[in-house]
């Protein structure tokens, strides 16, 4: 017997302008606007969850999603009792059940994340087949917030756009907390996230899990532990990049952080790796890095990485200096001997901090690994920017430190390609990264992310310009069709049209 398609209870209100959200777990509810004292105002009907296609006694192992009726009923599966007679009362976690979306889906109603913890969660596989949820609007007093709440399956090949905002910590794009079972691979999240603690633009809390392959292009905010691809990770990040603005606003007592990549990588398990920002980071917080603000744990890793997002620290006028500003290019601080830090490269500036450093701003290596410091080495940073690699470092006699990072200097940096070819590639201009090496699996930006053609330096326009001019072919239809080659890409697809003026681009 199939179930009906229900109806979904407001959940909001608004009284002269000012709306007020119910964000508990109790039931699930859309947000709607309108004033309560003309009642002759025209009010949009309620949007529909649909469970009509899911039956309790004939469960299937793959379902498909087309529209936000059936979206909505996937959440209200996962985070609700089902309310027909006839149903066993339980919550679903479709453990080993995907669901493939065959459409895009634009969200008209406010959203509650699928999962708010123990009692219920997701522990399936969400696929979205490459098409985008759009208009998210999660707005929450507390509680892990997120397209999904708790994650403790697969989210792949999705796209998010909207906004996630709350007031409490575990703040993310697609998921608020990853548990160790649960995995982001292949994600994109244009998503603009605000929260307290632990918020990041993929996920806000990464308890052990996966985040792969994914970009967060959306804009960032919390007071610490703020990161533009995670908050606080105690799992993998592989292979992730941020472009969004980060920003946060509250000082600690040496252990909060914010990073362009993660805020924080808190274990010895903990992984960031052939991951990149290129985001601007505004930080009030005492470990501010690039890619990772803090990390404090000998065996964790910080490898094959890079930052060219300006680092801003900022403390405020309401902010109260409970400790140092500390900056570094790559990792604000470095809390433990034995953290892996090897051939990653800054090519930004770190203003305002008490203590700054091209690679790390502060490295404690008083304990640990004191017979075998080899596993920092082959970093490098701008020489002209900074007075050293690391900032300040509590053991000076460390014969390896020194040796593990290099200043060079900027026009340097667009060599490094060749001497870490393994790791990197040039930028052509079509990667967005105004020349500096990007990673091997980075793909060309969108058009609508950046004109980068137009906006690359002048220096590496006028090789490219050279170079199309030597090896522009005429087409059929008399235009030049360019190919632009390099190691590790081979673009066939960039037309060019030079009637004229081949030979002053040629000069």
């Amino acid at each position: 017997m199939a179930a009906s398609t229900v109806t979904a209870a407001p959940v909001s209100y608004a009284v002269n302008g000012n709306t007020n959200y119910n964000n508990g777990y109790n039931g699930y509810g859309a947000g709607y606007g309108g004033s309560q004292e003309n009642e002759e105002a025209e009010t949009t009907p309620a949007a529909t969850k649909d469970t009509s296609w899911f039956d309790y006694y004939e469960q299937k192992d793959r379902y498909e999603i087309s529209n936000e009726a059936q979206l909505l009923g996937f959440a209200s599966l996962v985070n609700e009792n089902q309310v027909d007679k006839w149903k066993p009362t339980r919550l679903e976690n479709f453990e080993d059940v995907t669901f493939v979306l065959t459409k895009d889906i634009e969200l008209t109603t406010q959203w509650t994340p699928v999962g708010s913890g123990v009692a219920s969660y997701f522990a399936g596989t969400f696929d979205g087949n490459g098409h985008t949820i759009s208009g998210l609007d999660v707005n929450m007093n507390s509680g892990a917030a997120g397209l999904f709440g708790y994650l403790v399956g697969t989210v792949k090949d999705l796209t998010v756009e909207g906004t996630v905002k709350s007031g409490d910590e575990r703040c993310g794009g697609i998921a608020g907390v990853v548990m160790s079972e649960g995995s982001i691979v292949g994600c994109t999240s244009d998503v603009k996230v605000e929260g307290r603690d632990k918020v990041g633009g993929i996920a806000g809390y990464n308890n052990g899990g996966l985040i792969e392959t994914s970009i967060n292009i959306g804009s960032v905010s919390g007071s610490h532990k703020v990161g533009g691809v995670v908050g606080e990770n105690w799992g993998t990040v592989f292979r992730c990049g941020n472009r969004g603005d980060v920003e946060s606003t509250r000082r600690g007592v040496g252990t909060f952080g914010t990073g362009g990549v993660a805020g924080r990588s808190v274990s010895s398990d903990s992984s960031v790796s052939e991951s990149f920002n290129q985001g601007k980071i505004i930080s009030n917080t005492e470990a501010t890095g690039g890619v990772v603000g803090y990390v404090n744990a000998e065996g964790a890793n910080v490898s094959e990485s890079y930052n060219t997002g300006e680092i801003t620290i900022d403390s405020g006028d309401k902010a109260a200096k409970m400790s140092e500003a500390y900056g570094g290019g790559i990792i604000g601080i470095v809390g433990s001997a034995g953290v892996r830090v090897m051939n990653c490269y800054n090519a930004a500036a770190v203003l305002n901090a008490d203590v700054s450093g091209g690679i790390i701003g502060a490295y404690i290596n008083d304990e640990g690994a004191e017979n075998d410091r080899s596993y920092m080495e082959n970093n490098y940073y701008p020489g002209g920017m900074f007075t050293d690699g690391i900032g300040q470092i509590s053991d000076e006699n460390d014969p390896y430190a020194g040796k593990a990072v290099s200043g060079i200097s900027l026009s340097s940096f667009k060599e490094l390609s060749t001497s870490m070819s393994v790791i990197y590639k040039s930028d052509d201009g079509i990667y967005g990264n105004n020349g500096y090496p990007v990673l091997m699996w980075q793909e060309p930006i969108d058009t609508d992310e950046k004109e980068y053609i137009e906006n690359i330096d002048e220096a590496t326009q006028k090789r490219l310009d050279r170079y199309l001019a030597e090896n522009a072919e005429n087409s059929p239809y008399g235009h030049d069709l360019v190919k632009i080659f390099s190691p590790a890409n081979y673009v066939n697809d960039s037309i060019v049209v030079y009637t004229e003026n081949i030979n002053e681009l040629n000069s």
